[in-house]
């Protein structure tokens, strides 16, 4: 196995979005942690988009058109010139890349176009090519947008674009999803790295308040079914403050949902906060009583094991990798078939006391420190790169 000047494997990691990026959400998150983590086993070179998701322009003061240095990995942001086909594959290539990690399974970009130059046989030499579909093989993510993205991945399939490839799949749900798509291509399982564990320490409730203070965190896409938490909110009945925060993607959607909330009567409020960074969104998790997020479908979840690692009850959709949230008096993993557990969930919540809501944030407490270890994860993350760039 060759080596980059560092000495290391050069694994280059090619992400639709990076830091100082918050809109992409946790597979940024999941990159920057295994960076942290692996640092001194691999060179991670990044290479991603100049913009973050949806925005009107480029990050401002980012250097574009060459590698800068972050922590211990190198970044270059592309522009729009810089991602035309086959520009990305050629600076993999450039990068003398020992594995090509792909974050995404239907970004052009950052995916499609490159794995298309491999199958062209652009440019000299094809490093081993290990992809991560984050999601988006899944059958809540598949069933959205269904007819174009089954085109997509028909047509992709026919003229070998993962032909030879292996996977890293994030859950044993992912995993099945993928071998249902991929057939017998290596799949690797990986837990995402999350940074939730360090910051599992005691915390308290915040004071008392007339409202049962709930946080919806996450992007603003049907993926993430705001629409069914306003619905949950309004039946639960309860004199309730829900708090937006997240990126805006789909405006139309949006628009659908704020026309919803806009007729709530006054026992329910609103606050509208937009995306925010990560120490805004730490200080949010300390400051509600409640986590609400019946998604569609998550390979991991981050904003769920950060409110977990602070301590707060979480009320989310049986699509995720966190379960026995009951059992452990840690919160709900619902079932998006009905509206009522739900509204059931956030009554419970509205009703107790501060000695209740007390004993339960150090039962949820309990449940991060059982749950969000991450030393398994970084082994088997080492170890899926390495069998990675075994294959032929």
């Amino acid at each position: 196995m060759s080596s980059g000047d560092s000495g290391r494997p050069v694994i280059v990691v090619l992400m639709p979005a990076f830091l100082p990026g918050l809109r992409y959400g946790g597979p940024v998150q999941s990159i920057a942690r295994i960076v942290e983590c692996l640092s001194g086993r691999f060179d991670f070179r990044i290479l991603t988009s100049d913009t973050d998701l949806g925005a009107d322009g480029p990050y401002p003061n980012v250097p574009t058109g060459k590698w800068i240095p972050w922590k211990d990995a190198s970044v270059r942001y592309l522009t729009t010139r810089e991602r035309l086909f086959p520009n990305v594959w050629s600076l993999a290539l450039q990068a003398r890349a020992e594995l090509l990690y792909i974050n995404s399974v239907f970004h052009p970009s950052m995916s499609s176009l490159p794995l298309l130059a491999r199958r062209l046989g652009v440019g000299k030499g094809s490093p081993p090519t290990l992809v991560a579909p984050r999601g988006e093989l899944l059958p809540g993510a598949l069933a959205l947008k269904a007819r174009k993205k089954r085109a997509f991945l028909l047509s992709g399939k026919a003229i070998g674009l993962w032909s030879h490839v292996s996977w890293h799949a994030t859950s044993t749900a992912e995993c099945e999803a993928i071998s249902n798509f991929a057939g017998g291509a290596p799949v690797h399982l990986a837990q995402p790295l999350s940074d939730s564990v360090d910051r599992a320490n005691d915390a308290s409730p915040p004071a008392p308040s007339e409202f049962l203070r709930v946080l919806f965190a996450s992007r603003i896409a049907r993926m993430k079914n705001l629409d069914f938490a306003l619905q949950a909110v309004l039946a639960a009945d309860r004199r309730i403050e829900l708090t937006i925060a997240g990126p805006l993607e789909d405006l139309r959607y949006w628009g659908e949902c704020e026309a919803r909330f806009r007729e709530f009567p006054e026992r329910v409020k609103v606050r509208v906060l937009g995306g925010l960074s990560r120490e805004q969104l730490d200080w949010e998790y300390r400051n509600h009583d409640a986590l609400l997020l019946p998604t569609r479908g998550e390979n991991f979840g981050h904003v769920i094991a950060e409110a977990l690692a602070r301590g707060l009850p979480v009320v989310i959709s049986d699509q995720t990798v966190f379960n026995s949230l009951g059992a452990a008096n840690a919160g709900w993993d619902l079932a998006l078939t009905s509206l009522e557990p739900w509204a059931a969930a956030l009554r419970v919540l509205a009703d107790e006391s501060f000695e209740q809501r007390s004993r339960r944030r150090a039962s949820v407490l309990a449940y991060a420190r059982q749950n969000l270890d991450i030393s398994a994860a970084v082994s088997a993350t080492e170890r899926m790169f390495q069998r990675a760039m075994e294959a032929e």
